[in-house]
């Protein structure tokens, strides 16, 4: 019983059911929140009621922020299964439950003992950041998947080839890199190539100075499958233009990711240093354990080998990280594709320290983290579902269209003077359909001249002249229901 317990299977299935009660189980309770979780929701409920997969649109107007992967996913979702917060997050939901998975697969690959590989996943499905995006509507989780996946093939591939493999019997392997990639790409640009290619590369470089051998057809099916992971974007790039013009290309192959890296798309501009003081919050609990392993190693004077597992998941973390700081464009949820491989790291110092540290020898680890682990399921599936209690009326924009589907405004036609995109998207996933815009107050006087509306506004001075006005507090702004 003792070694069924220990095997690799058991640890599997422990860490799917584990995996499977944090990210499904609370997903359905918090309403979807203010800003880009309205935003996606909004692009998929286009996507799945007009039938047009090609071009995302936020309100009737085309909307390149990003590729459409995410949108595709969540509006097969809406299609088949109807709207709702569980189906605006599942995409989100699916991939984190498969990051845990992978990155399981990844240790047991590395040689970490079922326990520990079990530990990897958990260390990522509790990072609070990673928890997080996973219970929300964002492209973020879905690119995280597709790296995790690239990383773990090429991984894969290199070393079955270190082992005098044929290419061959890495055929499935290669093909599945090379749609990781891609996808990657599908999701969120470039950007979905350049982390995992930058840490290949860096750890190619790595591995021909240790092991002083060029690894040739490594790097050739590396080179390759990073120009055919490109074809899937720019299939979809070439259908844009065929259908929409050159200029909405350029929108997503030079503003939206040349643009976001050198500044000249001066969204979430942040100093070199922003991510410094970002990443020990992003990667609590488990920043704390980091920590004191680190300091635990330091004092006894345990070094840590740098043996080619190691150096993939440094390669994994560093390069990626620089190029990060590089870039103008910064959010602590960027980093997001960096916690798996801190996430196998640390549970492979833990099984190193736990059983070389003599202070920290003496105890039962795997009962003790097992137990750690119980307590943390419990905590996070309880936050994912108070969440939704405590801010369903506070960070949302429910409450307004809740008044509004009971009230007599939904008999009267509906404008929106605001161009906010979490607004915009918010119309098109609760109402299902494109309201005209209203772009000035000049417009705004016209239509209440000429006719009975009702119109979603930001609160400005002097609206209550324009009719009767019920407002919400939406996260701290005010919007309001302005009808006459």
């Amino acid at each position: 019983m003792f070694k069924f317990k220990e095997s690799y299977l058991w640890y599997f299935l422990i860490l799917s059911i584990f995996a499977l009660l944090l990210f499904f189980s609370g997903i359905g309770f918090k309403q979807l929140w203010k800003t880009d979780e309205t935003r996606v929701a909004g692009i998929s409920a286009s996507m799945a009621r007009t039938g047009d997969y090609l071009m995302p649109k936020l309100n009737g107007e085309p909307f390149l922020e990003y590729p459409p992967m995410y949108y595709w996913a969540t509006a097969v979702f809406y299609k088949e299964f109807g709207r709702s917060m569980f189906t605006s997050r599942l995409a989100s939901a699916i991939c984190a439950f498969g990051a845990a998975l992978l990155l399981f697969i990844l240790s047991k690959e590395m040689k970490f003992e079922p326990f520990y590989c079990f530990m990897s996943g958990v260390i990522i499905s509790t990072c609070g950041q990673f928890w997080s995006v996973a219970n929300r509507c964002l492209v973020d989780m879905m690119l995280c998947f597709f790296i995790i996946s690239a990383m773990f093939c090429f991984y894969k591939i290199h070393e079955s080839l270190s082992d005098n493999g044929k290419v061959t019997k890495n055929s499935i392997w290669i093909v599945l890199f090379i749609l990781s990639l891609g996808f990657g790409i599908l999701t969120k640009s470039l950007i979905g190539l350049a982390v995992p290619t930058c840490a290949i590369f860096f750890w190619l470089i790595s591995e021909c100075i240790w092991k002083k051998k060029v690894f040739f057809m490594s790097w050739t099916i590396f080179l390759i499958s990073s120009v055919l992971s490109l074809v899937p974007g720019a299939i979809w790039l070439a259908e844009i233009c065929s259908k929409y013009g050159l200029k909405y290309a350029k929108t997503v192959a030079v503003e939206n990711t040349i643009g976001r890296f050198s500044g000249s798309y001066s969204q979430h501009a942040n100093p070199a240093y922003y991510y410094l003081g970002k990443i020990p919050e992003q990667f609590l609990p488990w920043t704390v354990v980091l920590v004191v392993i680190v300091l635990l190693m330091i004092i006894y004077k345990k070094r840590l080998h740098f043996n080619s597992n190691v150096r993939f998941l440094l390669c994994w973390i560093i390069f990626p990280f620089i190029l990060f700081a590089m870039s103008e464009g910064k959010r602590p949820v960027y980093l997001l594709p960096l916690y798996p491989a801190f996430a196998v790291l640390l549970s492979f110092l833990i099984w190193k320290s736990t059983g070389e540290i003599p202070i920290l020898v003496r105890y039962r680890w795997k009962n003790i983290l097992f137990s750690v682990s119980r307590v943390l399921l419990v905590f996070f599936v309880v936050a994912g579902i108070m969440s939704g209690v405590l801010y369903n009326k506070k960070y949302t924009y429910y409450p307004l269209f809740k008044y509004y589907q009971k009230s007599e405004c939904a008999q009267k036609p509906l404008y929106l003077y605001s161009n906010i995109e979490s607004m915009r998207g918010a119309i098109n996933y609760y109402l299902n359909k494109d309201v005209p815009l209203i772009a000035t107050e000049n417009e705004l006087k016209e239509l209440i001249k000429k006719e009975k509306a009702c119109v979603f506004t930001p609160f400005f001075r002097g609206i209550d002249a324009y009719g009767k006005v019920k407002t919400f507090k939406v996260k701290g702004d005010d919007w309001c229901i302005l009808e006459n």
